[in-house]
């Protein structure tokens, strides 16, 4: 999705109002005024010398050249004789909010229509409706006249009445750029997602679980990763347990690293990686592949998220500016069943710190030595808590109970989603609504200001920011009146400071974000040298 940039089009929609107002007299009558110097518009030929006056009505008014070549007008007096030629004074262009052509508006000298030049733009003076030329302001809208002090060397006033256009100042650049390629900080989204046998069909038929549970789950996220607005991020795909025997998924490294568990590496979203997580979520009407996941297997919940958040934190070092969050689905509680060699009774266990224990594995059933089933919950609660802060979200089915849930849910600081209970099409659509809103609450908006190339350190009023899209359209981006996030309602397409007194930040206001964030192909670019531009 790219940016609307009918947001953009306004300031170069009121240039054509202000030379309509401009345009309206009656009739014309110029001279040639002399050139201006640089950065500065030329002022207005003089008035030729008028020695009588035509019969007029009270209230008309004219244009006219008045002494040294100025622009001006003359109103008609209650006597019916023109006043003598006003051409009033020069004002310069400045930053206070009013429309015109090329940027913001600001009061300046006594003259009703100066306009700037190359800058914030263009200057509204004082009482004379006359004159159009006057300096430049200093932003990167592009003014009307020549000799701003703007990125744009000028190509001359704007016709006024009663006068043509005076040659502008050769113009000068007025400040330099040292511009940087920036990013915002990426999302990753880590998806953990519970593969035992509970979630789909018992090969004997003592269970059918897979309508409400492993087919609405696995279309979801093929729909979610094949979701366009998915753009951009990166993900990876985990499952426990683990390939292997217990022993080896008991092992907390199955999980952080290798491909027992990790079957899509952290991976970007774009028509080539998707494609990875697809072939892995199988369609579930469709004829399963040797690649497609399928249920089977025990809850080995504690050291699938200690790996996993192991292989979290391994993703934070390699990329500390991003963002990262752990999607966690499972359907029950924790516990396996283990068959010790030489044996073939099943023993119930809920620990895999228990295998070790000779007393646990050496009879059928839970031994009341092992650990308890409670034990085991709050040990993964103790796993959850040490996470990086509101990382992980989780999601529960079936046989998970609500005590547990919420157990887990508390220490993550995140509400759990409930999913327990509802048909397959119920927990398609709760399923897809909470993966949507995590991605879109976790996108980032901010990127790290840069130090400039040119070394030194940062003037926070004289740098700006450039998006530059996809499709590889340019579009310079304001920053709020206040630089804060309150201003951002003026005009959601721009940016603000994450701290005005200590800035070490620029974030996106909302709307921009997200078409940022849905671009993967577009960029950013942080210029210093130059007046800062703001809405």
């Amino acid at each position: 999705m790219s940016l609307n940039y009918s947001r953009f089009l306004v300031l170069g929609l009121i240039a054509d109002l202000g030379s309509s107002l401009v345009g309206c007299a009656a009739k014309t009558e110029t001279q040639a005024g002399t050139a201006g110097s640089s950065n500065t518009a030329g002022t207005g030929g003089a008035a030729s010398s008028q020695t009588s006056a035509p019969v007029c009505t009270q209230g008309d008014t004219r244009e006219c050249v008045g002494t040294a070549a100025c622009k001006g007008g003359q109103t008609c007096t209650p006597a019916g004789v023109w006043s003598a030629c006003d051409c009033g004074s020069q004002g310069s262009g400045g930053a206070s909010p009013s429309a015109s052509a090329g940027g913001n508006v600001s009061a300046g000298g006594t003259s009703a229509w100066l306009r700037g030049t190359g800058g914030l733009a263009t200057s509204m003076g004082g009482t004379n409706p006359w004159s159009s030329t006057s300096v430049g302001g200093s932003s990167f809208i592009v003014g009307v006249s020549t000799g701003g002090s703007g990125f744009v060397t000028g190509t001359g006033g704007v016709n006024g009445i009663g006068g043509t256009a005076n040659a502008g100042g050769a113009g000068t650049v007025a400040c330099t750029t040292d511009s940087i390629d920036a990013a915002l900080a990426r999302l990753n989204m880590v998806f953990l997602l519970d593969k035992t046998g509970s979630m789909g069909n018992d090969p004997n038929g003592a269970w059918a679980n897979a309508v409400d549970r492993w087919n609405p789950v696995v279309t979801t996220l093929d729909s979610f990763f094949n979701d366009q607005n998915s753009a951009g991020i990166y993900a990876s795909l985990s499952f426990f347990p683990a390939d292997g025997d217990v022993t080896s998924a008991c092992k907390v490294t199955s999980y952080s690293s290798g491909s027992s568990s990790l079957k899509v590496p952290l991976t970007l979203l774009d028509a080539t990686g998707r494609q990875k997580f697809l072939a892995r979520l199988c369609d579930p009407s469709s004829p399963q592949t040797a690649n497609c996941i399928v249920p089977a297997g025990g809850t080995l919940t504690r050291p699938a998220l200690q790996g996993t958040i192991d292989y979290v934190n391994s993703i934070q070092t390699n990329f500390p500016d991003s963002k990262t969050v752990i999607v966690f689905i499972t359907d029950g509680e924790p516990g396996f069943g283990y068959v010790p060699a030489g044996s073939t009774t099943v023993t119930a266990l809920y620990s895999c710190d228990d295998l070790s224990s000779s007393a646990c594995v050496a009879a059928s059933g839970t031994i009341p030595s092992c650990a308890s089933a409670q034990a085991e919950v709050d040990a993964v609660a103790s796993v959850i808590q040490k996470a990086p802060a509101k990382s992980i979200h989780l999601f529960c089915l079936g046989d998970l109970s609500m005590s547990t849930m919420d157990e887990w849910a508390m220490v993550s600081a995140n509400p759990a989603v409930a999913l327990q209970g509802l048909s397959g099409a119920q927990v398609a659509t709760t399923f897809k609504t909470a993966l949507q809103n995590i991605r879109d609450a976790s996108w980032s908006c901010s990127l790290k200001i840069p130090a400039p190339s040119s070394g030194g350190s940062i003037d926070y009023t004289r740098m700006n920011l450039k998006y530059i899209s996809g499709d590889g359209m340019q579009q310079d981006i304001p920053r709020t009146r206040d630089g804060t996030s309150a201003t951002c309602s003026l005009s959601n397409l721009g940016w603000y400071f994450d701290n005005v007194s200590a800035p070490t930040r620029m974030v996106l206001c909302p709307a921009l974000c997200s078409s940022v964030n849905q671009d993967p192909a577009g960029k950013l670019n942080v210029a210093f040298g130059c007046n800062t531009q703001v809405f």
